[in-house]
């Protein structure tokens, strides 16, 4: 993984990524040590033809240089799309909570991963794409960084991280979750390439896709009423801005969190595109000039995916001190409700709620206001 921003070991099951600056350090083969210096070297920044700095090792389990079974690659995979999630999540949640749209999250192609044989004795390597296979010499050619990778800056949660740890732990028996997991993390990771001349309108039917899973909405034909319901009870709270439609053929009325509203228009928006009525790119805003729907797609499902990690169990941390937190209120409050506490403190979900206009606004002394939807 040679363009991620990260510094550190992380863990996720028995995946490890390492950077090679330490992981050299495993490697106990002084010629195997050396091929791969030299290998990482065609690794080169676009400004200067300079090596990047940021080459990871994917490892599974504790030796980082063997042949894996395609199981282990299936897990590796799986960990990455965590990480992408990780990493794209937590941004978007800082920079629209702030409203500092310059504050861009990187994107999945910062997290493109590459496998290599390993021939120390030789000076070559292989470049291997699709059904071509090219021979090259160290130094006589070089894999430049895409333009695409977005944002270098961004704060992986702990909490997620060890959740994740936890997901993909081979002792893991829950597997039905464990696969609706990572088969909406997938989708996730795919709505947000940048460098693979995917359409934004084909973006919007990838998350669409990741919401579907993630929520369980099943093969009803109601599907952006289910949605709505399932983004009501997951993202709705007591300071959620209400609205009422009357909608279907019957014109029955409704009311919903406006989080909730928001994903039965990006459902229909969906609709749009799969079924060919004319859609255009400024169907596509949610505000003008920012965010765009993919963008309140990026938060809404981030939100979604880390409530039913918490509901699941795999917080432990937020769980214990939702319990510190019953015994301190004499458990007096029903549990759910307690933890949300430290869940909102940890995450801050209304923050980007806040700044579409979604829930009351928290004035400094307690007092509120109606939020207004400005995001520009």
């Amino acid at each position: 993984m040679p363009w991620a921003p990260l510094d550190k070991e992380i863990k996720m099951g028995p995946i490890s990524f390492l950077p090679f600056s330490s992981a050299a350090q495993r490697i106990p083969d002084a010629a195997i040590q050396k091929h791969l210096a030299d290998y990482f070297k065609c690794y080169v920044n676009p400004e200067d033809l300079s090596p990047v700095d940021t080459i990871m090792l994917c490892s599974h389990g504790d030796n980082p240089i063997r042949v894996l079974s395609d199981v282990e690659k299936n897990e590796i995979t799986k960990a990455i799309d965590a990480l992408v999630f990780c990493a794209i999540g937590t941004q978007n949640m800082t920079s629209v909570s702030a409203n500092a749209r310059s504050w861009v999250p990187p994107t999945s192609d910062a997290f493109e991963t590459y496998t290599q044989n390993l021939h120390p004795e030789t000076e070559h390597f292989s470049v291997t794409v699709g059904s071509m296979k090219h021979i090259v010499k160290f130094g006589a050619t070089c894999f430049t960084k895409p333009w695409s990778t977005g944002g270098t800056t961004f704060t992986l949660s702990n909490h997620l991280v060890v959740a994740f740890d936890k997901l993909l732990a081979p002792s893991n028996g829950d597997a039905d979750f464990r696969d609706r997991v990572f088969r909406s993390l997938e989708w996730f990771r795919l709505a947000n390439t940048e460098g693979g001349n995917v359409s934004p309108f084909s973006k919007v039917v990838m998350m669409a896709t990741a919401f579907e899973i993630i929520l369980d909405i099943g093969s009803g034909s109601e599907k952006k009423l289910t949605m709505a319901y399932r983004l009501e009870e997951i993202c709705g709270c007591k300071d959620s801005l209400r609205e009422t439609r009357k909608i279907g053929m019957k014109q029955l009325e409704h009311t919903f969190a406006k989080v909730a509203w928001w994903g039965y228009d990006f459902y229909n928006l969906r609709n749009s595109i799969v079924h060919g009525t004319p859609v255009t790119t400024r169907d596509l805003m949610y505000a003008d000039p920012w965010p765009n729907h993919l963008i309140v797609a990026n938060l809404v499902f981030y939100e979604c995916a880390l409530r039913k990690l918490l509901q699941r169990g795999y917080m432990e941390d937020i769980c214990h001190k939702a319990i510190e937190c019953a015994k301190i209120m004499n458990a007096g409050e029903d549990f759910k409700v307690l933890l949300q506490l430290p869940f909102n403190i940890a995450f801050s979900p209304n923050g980007y709620k806040e700044r579409l206009g979604w829930v009351i606004k928290r004035e400094s002394g307690g007092s509120t206001k109606s939020g207004q939807q400005d995001a520009g």
